[in-house]
């Protein structure tokens, strides 16, 4: 019984943490490298990819998956697969691709920092350019970079939800169980998911 009763806490302090750790990114905010100097900052990528004349020199922030890197004398070039992103900025592990974008970042930038990483751009769009998908031709919307944030794979085990009603596992009068001394709000065994998230 004891060591039911201990298997039960360790359970029931596991569920805490991840509440505790859900409950503390749900108030995450966007880092300040990639936050944006005003209102207007453009997120919708499909409306930029179908209208890049009318948001050229807008500001916009677009994340994704990085396949592709190409360095140029004075930029190095970032040929993002474009995901949609939370409300971190970060961008939703799993969700499919909208399309694909270039962003320029000025300078010289190690290929390996960010091939097959996943980030999150800012900048100005300037139009598009012309590439290719394998042998398709695709039209790449331009953004120019002024800050960008790296994001990095961790993990955390969902539990399942609390219930309420008699805790088959609460003490009352010398033993364990609920029956029909009270109720209230308590976790039910079930199989944990480990979920991927990201993170700076």
């Amino acid at each position: 019984m004891m060591n039911r009763l201990h298997s039960r806490l360790k359970s029931s302090l596991k569920y805490c943490v991840v509440i505790t750790t859900l409950a503390l990114a749900g108030c995450a905010t966007v880092p300040d490298v990639i936050k944006g100097t005003g209102p207007s900052l453009v997120t919708d990528f499909s409306a930029a990819q179908k209208a890049p004349q009318a948001y050229k020199g807008m500001e916009a922030r677009f994340g994704g998956r990085v396949l592709n890197v190409l360095n140029q004398p004075d930029t190095t070039q970032l040929e993002i697969a474009v995901m949609p992103l939370n409300s971190s900025g970060a961008p939703f592990l799993g969700s499919a691709s909208v399309g694909r974008m270039y962003a320029r970042i000025n300078g010289f930038h190690e290929p390996s920092n960010f091939r097959d990483q996943y980030v999150t751009v800012i900048g100005t769009l300037n139009g598009t350019k012309q590439g290719k998908i394998g042998e398709v031709e695709y039209t790449f919307p331009v953004i120019d970079v002024t800050g960008y944030q790296r994001w990095h794979k961790s993990q955390q085990v969902m539990m399942p939800p609390p219930v309420y009603g008699p805790d088959p596992w609460r003490w009352h009068d010398g033993y364990y169980g609920g029956g029909y001394y009270g109720g209230g709000w308590y976790y039910p065994p079930g199989p944990a998911v480990v979920q991927d998230y990201l993170v700076p």
